[in-house]
């Protein structure tokens, strides 16, 4: 993946960020924002082979390969909430930033729940 470009937004959205904070710290948070968006959307264009191989994993006749769909929502969730998280810990909003790490931590242990199911129907098999 080419990092450069990625590096060039983010020094120019640095630099334009504290010039305009000083005058406007709304139009600040917003120019960071967009600078967010767009990274991440340069990001997910990175990764679509990476994803149509997964899929076609999954697809395949390979057993255990049921946690890979669940290991990729877990990765997904963890990136939106982090950078989620950070964003609002950049605007001053520590409580909201605290309360998306705990809503992402919940959606994580509720999304992994037939895993830990398939572990304990596996120890009960082992110990019968």
């Amino acid at each position: 993946m080419d990092i450069f470009p990625i590096i060039a937004v983010t020094l120019f959205a640095v630099i334009m960020a504290a010039m305009l904070k000083k005058n406007n710290i709304e139009y600040g948070l917003i120019l960071s924002l967009m600078s967010v968006i767009l990274i991440l959307l340069f990001v997910l264009e990175k990764t679509l082979p990476f994803i149509e191989e997964i899929q076609a994993l999954i697809n395949s006749d390979i057993t255990g390969l049921e946690v890979l769909p669940i290991l990729l929502k877990v990765v997904g969730i963890t990136i939106i909430s982090q950078m989620t998280s950070t964003i609002c810990k950049d605007s001053g909003q520590s409580a909201l930033a605290y309360s998306v790490d705990i809503a992402a931590r919940v959606s994580i242990l509720i999304l992994c729940l037939p895993v830990f199911t398939n572990i304990l129907n596996f120890i009960h098999e082992i110990l019968s």
